[in-house]
């Protein structure tokens, strides 16, 4: 199945709005966390928000660079890989905060950031290789 232009851009913008949307929920979480911590903070729970931030400006600097070249459609598998250690790498950070306001430690969170990184990297290089083979022109 291959998409138009628009298409292609209206899913770029629904993606970045989804990702938008998930960083201020983190925020909120985070902060609604902390007046039930007792004011204790994390900072495991405050910067959360970035993994979804910044891969957001990571996936539009993506698709935007190849944009010229009329990417004819997203590798779906690189894509779900991407946002699969995006969501594993919020929710070590979530875990680890909530974790660290208990006071206690938990050595199987490391484990989140370790298949985290792993499927967005491979997720990230997946689309760039996909998106650089399939371009037209």
């Amino acid at each position: 199945m291959f998409t138009s232009d628009t298409n292609k851009s209206s899913y770029i913008k629904k993606t970045a709005l989804a990702y938008l949307w998930v960083s201020i929920a983190c925020v909120l979480i985070a902060n609604i966390y902390s007046l039930f911590g007792h004011g204790i903070r994390s900072d495991y729970m405050d910067y959360m928000f970035l993994y979804p931030f910044a891969s957001s400006a990571l996936f539009i600097l993506v698709c935007e660079t190849f944009q010229g070249n009329k990417v004819r459609r997203l590798f779906r598998l690189g894509f779900n890989l991407y946002n699969s250690g995006i969501a594993a790498l919020t929710a070590g950070s979530l875990l680890n905060g909530v974790m660290e306001v208990a006071g206690t430690d938990a050595k199987q969170i490391k484990l989140f950031y370790v298949f985290g990184w792993i499927l967005a990297i491979s997720g990230a290089i997946s689309l760039i290789l996909d998106v650089k083979r399939v371009k037209i022109g």
